[in-house]
């Protein structure tokens, strides 16, 4: 996978912006614009959904593996969904 640019990245309405919606890195800069708030605002989750998702497989690979059970798994899932949330609150 290509280089990107770290997270957090955050949401920043139309009416916040002399400008269409944006998503920003920690550092301020854009890292991208949109046309519509909801956009941004899924963009801007991107960061995390990345690292949920690369939590997700990584616990499905040591259940492959038969280093964890059903119940392991399904925690795991629960707290990458529950980052995931806690991001867009």
């Amino acid at each position: 996978m290509s280089a990107y640019t770290p997270g957090p990245w955050r949401f920043v309405p139309w009416h916040i912006e002399e400008g269409p919606p944006a998503v920003r890195c920690a550092e301020g800069w854009i890292v991208a614009t949109t046309a519509k708030d909801e956009d941004a605002r899924l963009i801007a989750d991107a960061p995390v959904m990345r690292e949920a998702i690369d939590d997700i497989r990584r616990v499905m690979e040591r259940h492959e593996r038969g280093e964890a059970n059903a119940n392991f798994v399904v925690g795991w899932v629960r707290g990458a969904l529950k980052r995931l949330e806690d991001q867009r609150s």
